[in-house]
């Protein structure tokens, strides 16, 4: 920043090349955000949910004309910025947040993280030596520098959403038995990373046995949940003893139809189906989408 102390006391050191004091002077009263005003005529912009879109766009176009050298924006908006809002330095501020819902800090998600990281380059101005400083507590140092630096395996998390995957095709009639639900989970990623990974999985074993056991009961356990919460009926076998048993059809019901349909999770459906009668009104139904 040498170039910035110059014999021009009035130039704000973070002001950047295109800086037009006229310009900002005329932009100023139309900012919606008091506090904006304050900052931008030194050279330092900021973003944040909350911000009207006129803001948010002046903010952005000085950025981008060299006029702002700074600009502060929350990791909520690391996805939003455009390709071309990059840095020669960037800085992380920590790498937790505040989760109301669950009353605790949690971590930020590893691919946000890449996502800051990844601003810190100008492409258009061959810089090649964009910077990235992230601060964090020390016991988690290590972690981050393994996570950000060594290769990691990919997991599969379909066994956390398999009621909903399960129900979708089953009201397509993609699936239309037990068997077929089995067969159908062999075809995904989770099947393949079953034996990779065991202990990720929670598996017994690493036998082709302990594999077809851990997929069945999973399969059994995910349409059993869906019959309770009346998405789905299983219907009882009725081949004869010399016919292929598939272990009985099943039918999507109306509530799993209409999960399907709007992409409601099961349990979402079955709390409304529970809760709401034909007397209930409109503040009941706030109350219970808002519990």
């Amino acid at each position: 920043y040498a170039d910035h102390l110059d014999d021009d006391s009035q130039k704000s050191l973070f002001q950047g090349r295109g800086y037009d004091a006229d310009k900002i002077a005329k932009l100023t009263p139309d900012l919606q955000e008091p506090a904006l005003g304050q900052v931008i005529s030194s050279g330092i912009g900021f973003l944040h949910d909350g911000m009207l879109p006129s803001d948010y766009s002046t903010v952005l176009d000085l950025y981008h004309d060299e006029s702002l050298q700074i600009l502060i924006v929350p990791f909520t908006l690391c996805w939003k910025l455009t390709n071309d809002t990059t840095a020669h330095l960037v800085i992380i501020m920590g790498t937790e947040s505040y989760d109301g819902r669950e009353r605790r800090y949690i971590d930020h998600p590893i691919a946000d993280l890449l996502q800051m990281m990844g601003k810190a380059s100008r492409p258009r101005t061959n810089d090649v030596n964009g910077k990235c400083v992230l601060f964090t507590y020390s016991p988690k140092k290590e972690y981050l520098k393994k996570l950000l630096y060594e290769p990691l395996p990919m997991e599969s998390h379909l066994d956390h959403y398999l009621h909903d995957h399960l129900n979708s095709e089953i009201v397509t009639q993609t699936i239309d038995t037990l068997q077929d639900a089995v067969d159908y989970v062999t075809w995904t990623l989770l099947y393949r990373r079953l034996l990779k990974n065991p202990n990720y999985y929670n598996m017994q074993g690493t036998t082709n046995a302990h594999l077809s056991e851990h997929v069945s009961e999973m399969v059994e356990t995910v349409i059993s949940d869906l019959e309770e919460s009346k998405c789905v009926q299983i219907k009882e076998s009725t081949n004869d003893e010399d016919e292929e048993d598939d272990g009985g059809g099943l039918v999507p019901l109306n509530l799993g139809m209409i999960a399907a349909y709007y992409y409601i999770q099961y349990t979402t459906i079955e709390l409304m189906a529970s809760s709401v009668s034909a007397k209930t009104k409109v503040r009941g139904v706030l109350e219970i989408l808002s519990a």
